[in-house]
């Protein structure tokens, strides 16, 4: 009967050594993604700003065009 219950603690240590690996490499896989995620969001911010400070160099160029056929 001891023989028994230690096959079947055994087992069940096994199988929770396994499903922590499991959720450990999930945790990693989460973890690259999310990393890959950030780097993306980093990349279009910084285009958004470069965008922006185009827009706002084109316009006062534009406002200075306007401000200079006004003289």
């Amino acid at each position: 009967m001891a023989s028994n219950k230690m096959t079947v603690t055994v087992g069940m240590t096994k199988d929770i050594v396994e499903v922590c690996h499991q959720l450990m490499q999930e945790r990693d896989t989460l973890e690259t993604h999310n990393d890959l995620l950030v780097q993306a969001i980093d990349a279009v911010t910084a285009e958004r700003d470069e965008a922006r400070d185009w827009a706002r160099r084109m316009m006062k160029e534009r406002d200075e065009a306007r401000e200079a056929l006004r003289k």
